[in-house]
């Protein structure tokens, strides 16, 4: 059983260099280096195993970070996230508990090559979407139904609770304010918790908030079925606009503002578990949308750097 396990994890990750090797990224019109961090199950036949990879978008090179086969049991790694200097990616892994019947997570943390990767949360409950208030601070979801907003100081461990119920935290540029999900609606709060305000509870089923870099605008997505798609919002919540509307996993502005990444729902291939997702550009305005580089397998949640 392992070998032939083994045989198929190799055709696997044979097949996932070979696709990967042909994806290509649009030149953004920039000769500084930039990246974008997301999440794939790339051996469909597991279920939903996913791992760690980093696109470098001038260059179109993807690098596999991470490796979800430990004691030939599968397990996740998720929510990627690089931080503001771009030398570290935090992430979620339920690699330390293999053998719950209902897993737990914890929140890692990684060089942006993959290298030391240091498990940074010892919760007993479910740890996800870790977020970087800045270099050495990130904040994050601890637990669910309701889940509690928390900031991590990475440099002492000290843990500090906000006293706020959310989900998919997002840090401003300068780490004052957190945008977060909370009962379907949009909040910005100060990042000691204080000032919590609704921005807009106008729309089904949002998720993954993004500042804009100028910090006027928020990107969110959703799946609901009657309003799918890539939006934006004021961050007075004035003014909300649907840039697209088709099924996505994902979206993230690009370093300069102008531009808009995301995961965009494909058909499920024949014989596969999962549809295809690539990953998609557009103008900031929602005109202009490309492919920027085709993904293999299951592919998710970018975060662009």
């Amino acid at each position: 059983m392992f070998s032939q396990i083994k045989k198929t994890l190799i055709a696997t990750t044979l097949l996932t260099t070979a696709v990967f090797g042909m994806a290509h990224a649009q030149d953004p019109a920039t000769d500084v280096d930039s990246w974008i961090v997301y999440e794939a199950d790339v051996a469909d036949f597991t279920g939903h195993n996913p791992d760690i990879f980093l696109l470098n978008v001038n260059s179109g090179e993807i690098t596999q970070l991470t490796q979800n086969l430990v004691d030939r049991q599968f397990y996740r790694n998720t929510d990627p996230a690089l931080s503001p200097d771009g030398s570290q990616i935090a992430f979620v892994s339920d690699r330390d508990r293999p053998n719950s019947d209902n897993p737990l997570t914890d929140i890692y943390v990684m060089n942006r090559d993959g290298s030391d990767q240091t498990r940074v949360t010892f919760n007993e409950v479910y740890d996800s979407s870790p977020a970087w208030l800045d270099n050495d601070r990130l904040v994050y979801t601890s637990g669910m139904k309701p889940g509690e907003l928390v900031v991590l100081d990475l440099t002492d461990g000290t843990e500090t609770r906000l006293g706020i119920e959310g989900y998919s935290p997002a840090p401003n540029a300068d780490g004052t304010q957190i945008a977060y999900i909370f009962e379907g609606g949009l909040y910005i709060m100060q990042a000691d918790g204080s000032d919590s305000r609704l921005v807009t509870d106008a729309v089904e089923g949002m998720t993954g908030p993004v500042w804009s870099p100028d910090d006027s605008q928020l990107l969110f997505t959703t799946l609901d079925k009657t309003a799918r798609g890539v939006y934006v919002v004021d961050t007075d919540g004035e003014t909300v606009q649907q840039l697209m509307a088709e099924s996505v996993f994902g979206a993230t502005w690009s370093p300069d503002g102008t531009q808009i990444a995301y995961v965009l729902l494909g058909d499920v291939p024949e014989g596969l578990m999962h549809p295809n997702l690539d990953l998609y550009v557009m103008q900031a305005d929602g005109s202009d949308s490309h492919l920027l580089a085709g993904l293999a397998g299951w592919s998710a949640y970018p975060d662009w750097h």
